[in-house]
């Protein structure tokens, strides 16, 4: 048997490797009892490794009437470990323990540890690991219970399980290796893939389905998944979309790298973002599919602005104009025109982006796609407003709402009120912004993952509370808009929030901790390259006479 990955363990010093032997294998010694050689030798064919001494233990007690001695006589049967010094090679000590417990499993439990060896992610549940199997949870969850009994797994958290060590996934995956064909193996992925993919639509807030990767003609049916489940496994798809890049299905890298934008995005998960498109790009390209490239370019052009990385979004939004103008992709063209409109707004080339976004709106408006078509209204209607044209950019907003509408998406509806407010404090009617942005409240408090107009609406509506010099409502809405924000990590909305909480202080009298804001404000707009936001707070502390934080 090979190891592929070689870590350190340390070992229990050889002289009073007994004692921890007794505690392990057969509770403490009685005072004045000598030590039971069985024991003794145990430790020592164990290399006094704490993780062989707990492996051998766990195994024994599955076995009913075990005796030490027997334990012992096996384990020297299987090779001499003793021969060969802990430092040198920690792994045959361990390896020779751990096929004493995989023997003593029953077919369903060595088949189900082969399996499980093949798990991309961190840990697992008992559907995740009917979908890797192939059966359902009921038919798995004794051979789970029986592996977390011998030590193979540990229940981390109810109803998760993961490997307690790495030499344990390491073991799993080489008795997969020699034992499993390589169809079996990869049948086995493919259903996981697509389970995963089942929960990736949950998390995007649809009603989750199976999707087939591969070649099996039908997906195995399995119990619904909750959102709080589904959630659970953001950090598993994750691990999955980086695997499958690197070793296949690639379309399943690129698939759940795709469906998981939103999700991400919704969710300011930016760094897993990142990860996902990254690899979702490379299984794209290496499985020679341009349109799947395309799509996970314009992802990353989106994820690298929410980041600040400019220099990387203009790199990949000129990729996906290139890819999309050679193959003649209409819809992809309207999506990289967009993209560039909104990098071009981002760092306040008004004209620019104006151009952009004009061309997209004409090219989505020639298709079915009413959703991007209301994107990039509301995209053209933050250019419009920022340059002085309230007007207009309520007319594109208006547009922007109906069309959000007819495809039920409440986020971005949720996202356009809070936008009208801005709108319509700007036209002079704070009655009105008001009323406005207390409907994108209550829109994002009523809807799963809308916390960015949440925290926009709160803060925004502070801001017009104080006008009206309410100190109180003020104070708490601001405040609570930044909460919100923060709890998010959604750094575009702090900016934002410090912002609106700066000129409500402003407005109540407290210079000082209006410039706090406003400086807070203006070193996330420096960080993410958000030119409206900076702009914004160096006003505001051009109000308050105060010193702006040096730029950088």
């Amino acid at each position: 048997m090979t190891f592929r990955v070689l870590r350190y363990q340390r070992p229990v010093s050889t002289a009073g490797s007994v004692r921890p032997g007794h505690r392990v294998l057969g509770g403490p010694r009685p005072t004045g009892r000598k030590p039971d050689p069985a024991v003794a030798e145990i430790s020592r064919l164990c290399g006094h490794l704490p993780l062989a001494l707990r492996v051998v233990a766990a195994g024994s007690a599955v076995t009913p009437h075990f005796v030490l001695r027997s334990v012992a006589r096996e384990l020297a049967a299987a090779g001499p470990l003793a021969g060969t010094s802990v430092a040198d090679d920690e792994r045959a000590s361990v390896g020779a323990s751990l096929d004493l417990s995989y023997q003593r499993l029953d077919d369903r439990g060595r088949r189900s540890l082969r399996l499980i060896g093949l798990l991309p992610g961190h840990d697992l549940t008992y559907a995740a690991t009917a979908a890797l199997i192939g059966t359902d949870e009921a038919a798995v969850r004794p051979a789970l219970n029986a592996l977390t009994a011998a030590n193979l797994l540990v229940q981390h958290a109810p109803g998760r399980f993961r490997f307690p060590h790495d030499l344990l996934r390491e073991y799993a995956w080489d008795r997969a290796g020699d034992e499993e064909p390589a169809t079996a193996r990869q049948d086995a992925l493919n259903r996981l893939m697509g389970w995963y993919t089942q929960v990736a639509t949950v998390l995007d807030g649809r009603v989750g389905r199976i999707h087939v990767v591969g070649q099996e003609s039908r997906a195995t049916e399995h119990a619904p998944i909750s959102a709080e489940d589904a959630e659970a496994e953001l950090r598993n798809l994750t691990a999955a979309v980086e695997h499958t890049a690197e070793h296949g299905p690639y379309v399943a890298a690129w698939t759940l790298a795709g469906m998981l934008r939103e999700t991400c995005k919704r969710r300011s998960r930016v760094p897993e973002w990142l990860a996902v498109a990254r690899a979702g790009l490379r299984a794209a390209q290496r499985g020679a599919n341009p349109r799947a490239e395309t799509e996970l370019s314009l992802s990353l052009v989106d994820a690298s602005l929410t980041a600040g990385l400019i220099e990387a979004a203009e790199e990949y939004v000129q990729r996906a104009l290139r890819l999309s103008e050679l193959h003649d992709w209409p819809d992809l063209l309207a999506a990289s025109r967009e993209q560039l409109g909104r990098a071009r707004w981002n760092t306040g080339a008004l004209d620019e982006a104006r151009r952009h976004l004009t061309e997209s709106i004409r090219l989505y408006s020639a298709g079915p796609d009413h959703l991007r078509t209301a994107l990039a209204y509301g995209a053209l209607a933050r250019v419009e407003l920022d340059s002085g044209a309230p007007d207009a950019a309520y007319r594109l907003y208006f547009r922007c709402l109906r069309l959000s509408r007819s495809q039920s998406h409440r986020g971005v509806e949720a996202m356009t009120l809070v936008e009208l407010g801005l709108v319509h404090e700007a036209l002079g009617h704070p009655d009105t912004a008001a009323l406005s942005l207390e409907a994108g409240l209550a829109l994002s408090r009523d809807n799963r993952g809308l916390q960015r107009p949440e925290a926009l609406s709160l803060s925004y509506l502070g801001a017009l509370k104080a006008k009206t010099g309410d100190r109180e409502a003020a104070r708490s809405l601001c405040l609570a808009g930044i909460k919100v924000a923060e709890e998010l990590g959604d750094l575009w909305a702090q900016a934002e929030c410090r912002n609106a909480a700066g000129r409500a202080m402003s407005a109540l009298g407290w210079p000082h901790r209006a410039a706090e804001h406003h400086r807070e404000a203006l070193r996330i707009a420096r960080r993410l390259h958000f030119h409206r936001a900076e702009q914004h707070a160096l006003a505001g502390l051009r109000t308050t006479a105060f010193e702006p934080c040096p730029a950088g």
